[in-house]
């Protein structure tokens, strides 16, 4: 069979899709031809037009500050029901919601028809079979879009759709709803792909296809029992990631997109979340279950994909990484002594050794998942640490080079201000030095999360799909409360006017980062901690003695009685209540961090690797 394989936006222009790449392995391996469409780029492309007002500079605002809103999906209802679809009702609500770009994405609204007419005929010209729609985040309409005119113009056609906007009740409604779409895959879609091109083949039953919704006879929708299927770690497919960067490398586009990556994967699932799954997360849907690629197999094909495309940046896609990696992939990548530049999905509560792996192997950033510097919230969160080794990580990060992306979340049931944020805004000017969130945001109730799944832990009552789905989706309530993944909810915790505190306080941090420095240095038995810190006043402390020990001592992050053991442990016989005031002093100079009762120094070697910027890079620049 020929399959063609289709990225419609908004997916970000600077790396493969996983999806794509990893089903085409799998489906050539079967003896099937495949040719994959990456219409982000394409339609990217299409927005090169100084007469229009638009470049491709307005997918990037689209694409990375438009899904909290459904922007992305809003602008392809022009092709999907009708131009103009309920225009004035969703610039109300944009405007409502303060969202900046909206004269971009009525333009792109009123001339998507014209792009999605020229995705059928690059489709069409492929002389397809079957043809595959990815759809995650905001790929939604623009996927339906494409399905309609292509059962217009080829009604005989068969038309799959996959991806985590498919996955269990989503699926299935996506399916119902839209008949344009033969076939629905849930859950990872190795096994249902393969199953389903068998049935394709006339050699099973499509009843049999694992999480299968699919069409009878007469066109009614017909939905296999969903039973995700996780794909074993040493099946997991190697990518095949050539076709994006064919187009990309000739796309006229290329010189607003600023940088690319490869793209890999070396496990799926999470190992942590299969213990205990962090309250908020949605992510994996039915497939938590962790399962990572072997080490030599990972190993070959980040190294070939390195060597084939001269590409240094790689981003993994695993939602964290395999702790036997520490042991067995990283140092293979050290002793390569390529320049790499790796993302990584890590636990928080790695130790000062692993951390010197990650950053010999070239992991220069991470999401650690600190989500908030307080026992209190992280303990609702179901993250197994603490405010203290939070701060701690961030310091740990910081001296071994890697650059922690994290944001700080509030509005979790049963939290306080007055316990859990105000010990934290009256420390934050202590911080500075040390790698900030990027932004502070209210807790989002996404589909699959234990705070959605499980009334009990306090979002107990009736939950509505977030607003912008009754806008795009001319669909009853019951239809979609299936088909979305973020849900409205009323708020928890801290007020919005309290959480100002917070989002305040960070945005000096996010200023004073790039300024602010605090530094130790070690002579003998004295520490000279030099303070450079943004709002602070410029000196040096010096540390001798005992003094010099409890700071130290410190590194750790440590309750009191902790503490008192360390020192006696290393000869020190120091009383409590000396401990405490010093502790207490410190904490007034900004040179520890408490929370709960546990202390952790701040001060940073002198001698770290030139640390990361906090700001990310974009996506876009101009031409």
């Amino acid at each position: 069979m020929r399959i063609t394989l289709v990225n419609m936006p908004w997916q970000a222009l600077t790396w493969p899709s996983m999806a794509m790449s990893a089903l085409d392995t799998v489906v050539t391996d079967l003896g099937h031809e495949v040719t994959q469409l990456y219409e982000n780029l394409n339609y990217a492309e299409h927005c090169l037009d100084a007469a229009a007002g638009l470049s491709p500079a307005d997918y990037l605002a689209i694409s990375s500050g438009g899904f909290d809103y459904g922007v992305g999906e809003w602008v392809f209802t022009s092709t999907l029901f009708e131009p103009g679809w309920r225009q004035p009702e969703f610039t109300a609500y944009l405007e409502r919601v303060g969202y900046q770009d909206i004269g971009p994405a009525i333009a792109l609204h009123h001339r998507a028809p014209e792009f999605v007419d020229q995705v059928v005929e690059r489709v069409l010209a492929t002389g397809p079979d079957l043809v595959g729609l990815t759809t995650t985040f905001e790929q939604n309409v623009p996927s339906l879009a494409v399905a309609l005119r292509l059962k217009q113009r080829r009604p005989d056609l068969p038309i799959a759709l996959g991806g985590a906007n498919c996955d269990g009740d989503m699926g299935a409604a996506l399916h119902r709803n839209f008949p344009q779409i033969n076939f629905v895959v849930r859950g990872e879609g190795e096994r249902p792909l393969t199953e389903l091109l068998e049935a394709m083949a006339d050699k099973r039953g499509f009843e049999s296809v694992t999480s299968l919704c699919w069409r009878d006879a007469h066109g009614r929708s017909v939905e296999n029992p969903y039973k995700p299927v996780g794909t074993p770690g040493p099946a997991l497919p190697i990518a095949t990631i050539r076709p994006y960067f064919d187009h990309v490398h000739r796309s006229p586009a290329r010189p607003w997109i600023s940088e690319t990556f490869l793209r890999l994967e070396t496990s799926r699932g999470c190992w942590w979340g299969e213990k205990r799954q962090c309250t908020f997360c949605g992510l994996n849907g039915g497939s938590i279950s962790y399962r990572s690629k072997p080490p030599e197999r990972a190993w070959k094909e980040i190294s070939e994909a390195v060597t084939e495309f001269g590409i240094l940046d790689v981003t993994m896609t695993d939602n964290i990484l395999d702790p036997a990696y520490l042991r067995t992939l990283l140092p293979q990548l050290a002793e390569a002594g390529w320049d790499l530049r790796i993302f990584y999905e890590v636990k928080s509560n790695l130790k000062p050794d692993e951390l010197a792996v990650l950053a010999a192997a070239g992991v220069v950033s991470v999401q650690p998942g600190i989500e908030s510097l307080a026992s209190g919230p992280l303990s609702l969160m179901d993250k197994g640490t603490t405010g203290a080794a939070q701060v701690r990580a961030l310091r740990l990060f910081l001296e071994h080079g890697i650059f922690p992306l994290w944001n700080y979340l509030y509005g979790f049931p049963g939290e306080d201000w007055e316990r859990d944020y105000a010990h934290v805004v009256d420390q934050i000017p202590a911080l500075v030095h040390l790698p900030p969130p990027k932004r502070s945001n209210r807790l989002s109730l996404d589909r699959f999360s234990p705070l959605f799944l499980r009334p009990e832990l306090g979002i107990d009552e009736r939950r509505t799909p977030a607003e912008w789905y009754g806008i795009v989706y001319p669909l009853s309530e019951s239809e979609l409360a299936d088909i979305a993944y973020a849900f409205a909810y009323t708020p928890r915790g801290i007020d919005d006017l309290t959480a100002k505190r917070l989002s305040d306080v960070i945005a000096h941090w996010q200023r004073a980062y790039e300024r602010s420095a605090l530094n130790y240095r070690l002579d003998a038995d004295e520490v000279l901690i030099e303070d450079r810190r943004e709002g602070w006043p410029i000196r040096d402390h010096v540390l001798r003695g005992d003094e010099a020990a409890i700071y130290l001592t410190l590194a750790r992050h440590l309750a009191l009685p902790a503490v008192q053991a360390a020192l006696r442990a290393g000869g020190y016989d120091i009383d409590s209540k000396t401990v405490k005031d010093l502790l207490h002093r410190w904490r007034t100079l900004g040179l520890v961090y408490e929370d709960d009762g546990v202390w952790v120094a701040l001060a940073v070697p002198a001698n770290v690797r030139e640390r990361m910027s906090w700001k990310e890079e974009g996506e876009i620049v101009a031409a």
